[in-house]
């Protein structure tokens, strides 16, 4: 479980998540750039106790930051070395725009004993960041056991959806990167009652979507079909004619391979790793990101 969503939770101490026992140490966010520090000194001790009771060689850290400065803080302590793997926006967006940001992602990248990116594009971006030449390229997979062509008819009756009619796809979280206003847009301007386009996710944009849909006269189109256990995401997959993703920015979105293993095309925008996997008019579309009419 990531350190820095560790650190952020809230409740109970100690829970259970997909059969993985998962620590959550008290703390709040004072800066951002520095959430990792705060989040070390909070699970230092019970890292301390956990190592003692069954070692571990390894810290990793899912993102640079905050959880990459945890985790290099943390094997500095235990003296064990430490990877952070670079999913995406926090490279290539807050970076960007934040000096104090960009310095503490700096440092750490230049500190852990491994990088890994997720795409050529992140990779790049790391190493311009930080300087670091050797960062790895290691993609997310699809899982095969669970992706997998099946019947889009017998989909949609096991989800209740409309059996006609085309179904285009979007999982993800309902957050500003994600580019969902744009693509609502898009959706605005084909003809109406070309099909539904479903959201399947939940984020902080819900309740802008619902009132952007109901202006573009969207209400009866577009679908949010809320969050979804793992295990279900499969069945939408099958019961869509394609996928889309409108994102700003991406590491290299896991979404894509499990449509592809569908066997259902995939629309995205062209940002970090996206043009690595969907091949433009062979395995889908590759798009200008904000582009409403490219997306439509």
């Amino acid at each position: 479980r990531p350190l820095g969503r560790s650190f952020l939770g809230r409740g109970k101490r100690r829970i259970t998540v997909e059969e993985i026992r998962v620590s959550l140490p008290p703390g709040r966010r004072i800066l951002s750039a520095l959430d990792g520090w705060f989040a070390a000194r909070a699970c230092l001790d019970r890292a301390r106790i956990l190592h003692a009771e069954e070692p571990f060689g390894l810290v990793h850290g899912h993102v640079g930051l905050p959880d990459g400065l945890a985790a290099l803080l943390l094997g500095r302590s235990l003296g064990i070395p430490t990877v952070a793997t670079l999913y995406g926006s926090e490279a290539l967006l807050k970076a960007r725009s934040n000096v104090l940001h960009r310095a503490a992602l700096g440092w750490t990248l230049r500190r852990l004993d491994r990088v890994v990116a997720l795409s050529r594009a992140l990779a790049e971006a790391g190493r311009r960041l930080s300087g670091v030449r050797d960062i790895r390229v290691i993609p997310h997979v699809a899982d095969e056991k669970l992706f997998h062509p099946q019947s889009r008819t017998s989909a949609r009756k096991k989800l209740r959806l409309p059996g006609r009619g085309w179904m285009v796809l979007f999982v993800g979280s309902l957050a500003p990167v994600k580019g969902l206003s744009d693509l609502l847009k898009a959706w605005s301007l084909l003809p109406r009652g070309t099909g539904k386009l479903v959201l399947v996710g939940q984020g902080p944009l819900r309740g802008d979507l619902e009132r952007q849909a109901s202006g573009l006269g969207l209400a009866g189109e577009l679908v949010f079909a809320g969050a979804q256990p793992r295990k279900a995401i499969p069945a939408w997959m099958a019961a869509c004619d394609a996928l889309v993703l409108s994102s700003l920015s991406e590491g290299l979105p896991t979404v894509i391979s499990e449509a592809m293993l569908a066997g259902r095309p995939v629309v995205a925008a062209a940002v970090g790793g996206i043009p690595d996997l969907v091949i433009d008019g062979v395995t889908g579309f590759v798009v200008g990101p904000e582009d409403a009419g490219q997306f439509a």
